[in-house]
């Protein structure tokens, strides 16, 4: 399916559906619950798409060269192969492979070798584990993973102290914060990286003229070398600098 309103028509009729987006966004979610998995033209490991699919335990691939899609005539075509609605292929989350047609599945299992591996970390570590868990199945994914505990998101409307003024994060005293944006972030618009970079004290903004999720290791030489000088000597670009 090339939109998710469609995926989710076809889903609510019993069908198994893919979600292929050129890039997924936070309306595109709805058909990302639904689909069985996720297959997008732009994108990395850390893209929305690859980040909401981890989270729901579904299969992703996000940025796949071969992949052009046509949404307006619900057509794609992915090294020669022309698609359209309703036809079948398979993914392959960990390798990044797609294939044209059905292939038999088998269903993800924690085998003994890789509990032995959690037995051994419990036993080692200092440190316990919590899982971001927002329905029973990612509960139970949690547990299944060995999660001490887990939370859930709220929206702002069940926990926001109702009349009070909004909380200003000035960071007096700071050493300088780096904030990146991206300037065609689905999630994230720049605009809030910007706002964040000003309402800081110390605050400098590195933007990248990009797309998707997020900027660093995405590509980008100037982000990436920017990001590592701050990280290691605390180091930053001039406030500003926006990255090709």
């Amino acid at each position: 399916m090339f939109d998710a309103d469609r995926a989710v028509e076809w889903s609510n009729n019993g069908e198994k559906v893919v979600l292929v987006r050129p890039e997924t966004s936070p309306d595109d979610v709805h058909g990302m619950i639904v689909a069985q998995g996720i297959l997008t033209a732009t994108g990395g490991m850390t893209s929305h798409a690859a980040v909401v699919a981890r989270g729901m335990g579904k299969p992703c691939v996000a940025g796949c060269e071969g992949l052009s899609i046509d949404v307006d005539a619900r057509t794609a075509q992915i090294n020669g192969h022309e698609l359209a609605e309703g036809d079948v292929i398979t993914i392959d989350g960990g390798s990044g492979r797609v294939i044209v047609g059905a292939v038999e599945l088998v269903p993800p299992q924690i085998n003994e070798d890789f509990e032995t591996i959690l037995q051994w970390a419990d036993g080692m570590r200092r440190l316990s584990v919590r899982a971001n868990a927002d329905t029973p199945d990612d509960a139970a994914k949690a547990r299944e993973f060995g999660a001490h505990s887990m939370w859930g998101g709220w929206p702002g409307a069940y926990w926001r102290l109702r009349g009070a003024a909004p909380v200003r994060l000035g960071a007096a005293g700071a050493p300088p914060i780096l904030v990146v944006g991206t300037a065609r972030d689905p999630a994230t618009p720049f605009r809030w990286a910007r706002a964040l970079a000003r309402g800081l004290k110390s605050g400098v903004l590195l933007g990248w003229n990009g797309d998707g999720h997020t900027a660093y290791l995405m590509g980008s030489t100037c982000v990436n070398t920017a990001v590592d000088q701050y990280l290691i000597s605390l180091v930053t670009p001039h406030n500003g600098t926006i990255c090709r």
